[in-house]
């Protein structure tokens, strides 16, 4: 697991999930307190490959949503998407 205290990230950064083609980037940042940030990543949703976008802490461990509001299953693994699957069906 990547803590960010130990590599701070950068709007541009990439992480890359290994067990599927699923490549996580940092776009920008939210201040939302005095000295607290959220980082804002995008990614492809793996279930039907739409882009999204979430809001993380900025420091502490990444643990990122793989999947899109439509297709968001919290404690199930993800499985490698279908290309012809849409969200919303």
């Amino acid at each position: 697991m990547i803590r960010f205290e130990e590599h701070p990230v950068q709007s541009g950064d990439r992480i890359e999930m290994v067990d599927l083609p699923q490549v996580f980037e940092c776009v920008g940042f939210i201040d939302y307190q005095p000295g607290k940030r959220l980082s804002v990543w995008w990614a492809p949703c793996a279930t039907c490959g739409r882009p999204f976008t979430q809001t993380m802490p900025s420091t502490g461990e990444w643990k990122p949503n793989r999947r899109c509001v439509a297709h968001h299953q919290p404690g199930r693994p993800v499985k490698r998407r279908n290309g012809n699957e849409l969200c919303g069906k």
